[in-house]
């Protein structure tokens, strides 16, 4: 929020860049020390789309919490036809999203204290939307080339992401190691929202190699099978 161009979209190349640049002076940095990659949202569409790329994220971990990944065919045609218009006749034009009745997170005052942040961007350029939604096509086409080891965490009250993305993005995974944890509470902003403290020890567990003691963990998929079992 402190550039100068805050608010544009860099460019999805240039994230991707500034990702692997930033793993590597940490491999170099600490050269015997295990390195995770974790991506939010957003930050996870990125990893994704980098390992389309094959950039050296590294073999130790790769965590996606509650990835934006809201793409492909998951995104409805509307949608993407009023993007088309919008971008080319108002690209500059700020949104706000405020009156869509959509929460990302439980956690109310850590909310009202991003609200209050001069820093965090409250309102959106139509072309950076239209950025996002381009970022969000490649990771979900990309999904099936992410290798493990794998963590992806996902809350069952996410208002940000649907629920047809996160298990059609499930479903694409081919990581031969690859855990899955749905929190039933957990919303968009899993690591902050007021369970948090339960999805951080889930992510250190995972990361020393033991179960993740919410219980929730399960193999990459599963969540997947339920939902087909149940709509039977």
């Amino acid at each position: 929020g402190a550039n100068p161009d805050a608010g544009r979209w860099p460019g999805t190349q240039t994230m991707i860049d500034d990702l692997v640049r930033e793993r590597e002076q940490l491999a170099a940095h600490y050269p015997d020390t295990p390195v995770y990659v974790l991506g939010e949202s957003m930050g996870a569409a990125v990893i994704i789309a980098a390992a389309a790329q094959s950039a050296p994220l590294g073999d130790d971990g790769i965590i996606l919490s509650a990835p934006a990944v809201w793409g492909g065919d998951q995104l409805n045609g509307f949608y993407r036809a009023t993007l088309w218009v919008m971008v080319r006749l108002v690209p500059g034009l700020e949104l706000t999203g405020r009156g869509l009745g959509v929460m990302a997170s439980d956690n109310i005052e850590m909310l009202r204290a991003l609200g209050a942040d001069p820093l965090f961007i409250k309102a959106t350029r139509v072309d950076a939307i239209a950025g996002l939604v381009k970022l969000m096509d490649i990771a979900a086409a990309s999904i099936d080339r992410l290798d493990g080891p794998l963590l992806v965490l996902g809350g069952e009250r996410d208002e940000i992401v649907p629920p047809g993305a996160h298990l059609a993005m499930l479903g694409r995974l081919r990581a031969q190691q690859c855990t899955e944890i749905i929190y039933p509470d957990g919303w968009h902003m899993l690591l902050r929202d007021l369970q948090r403290e339960v999805v951080w020890n889930d992510i250190l567990a995972w990361i020393d190699g033991a179960p993740p003691p919410s219980g929730l963990a399960q193999p990459c998929g599963a969540a997947l099978s339920v939902a087909a079992e149940a709509q039977k």
